[in-house]
């Protein structure tokens, strides 16, 4: 069975807030979104796959891209918004997928929309690759193993980059 990975970075926030956690989306950073959904929605049925199921930060501005992508894709989507994403790497997502496995085990096609460098961070060391994720970028990670997802992070550095 393959795995896709849909490993997205927040768009574009604020600089200033009363504290980090609450940045908000700048107007830019809005239309970023509904962008990058076009794209996501093309690349999606042009190898007719479908998102199952999203796990994303509760940060404002994470859970405002999430929004935003959701609703101009027009898709619904199961989802866990949590502060455990909250400018984390690959230990969170491991402890995150873990606490989800029921409910992710049948699933093929996850979206992790989070922060740098953590989101950055989980795709490199996935891939092998060094990448480099700019605001409202898009990677997508494929494995071909029969793995439940927690123990798939465990390939580090054998996922191949899709986009």
């Amino acid at each position: 069975m393959t795995k896709k990975l849909f490993l997205m970075r927040h768009s574009e926030a604020t600089s200033y807030a009363s504290n980090d956690y609450k940045r908000e989306l700048t107007e830019f950073g809005k239309s970023l979104v509904k962008k990058k959904a076009i794209i996501l929605s093309e690349f999606l049925e042009k190898k007719n796959l479908k998102l199952e199921h999203c796990f994303y930060s509760s940060a404002k501005r994470t859970s405002q891209t999430f929004d935003i992508l959701i609703k101009s894709m027009d898709i619904k989507i199961e989802n866990n918004k949590t502060r455990a994403l909250y400018l984390s790497g690959i230990k969170e997502l491991k402890n995150i997928l873990k606490s989800y496995k029921k409910e992710i085990e049948t699933k093929e096609n996850l979206l992790i929309i989070g922060h740098n460098f953590g989101i950055s961070d989980i795709a490199s060391i996935l891939s092998g690759k060094n990448i480099y994720m700019d605001v409202g970028d898009i990677v997508v990670l494929e494995i071909d193993v029969k793995q439940t997802w927690q123990d798939l992070l465990d390939f580090e550095g054998s996922w191949d980059i899709i986009s």
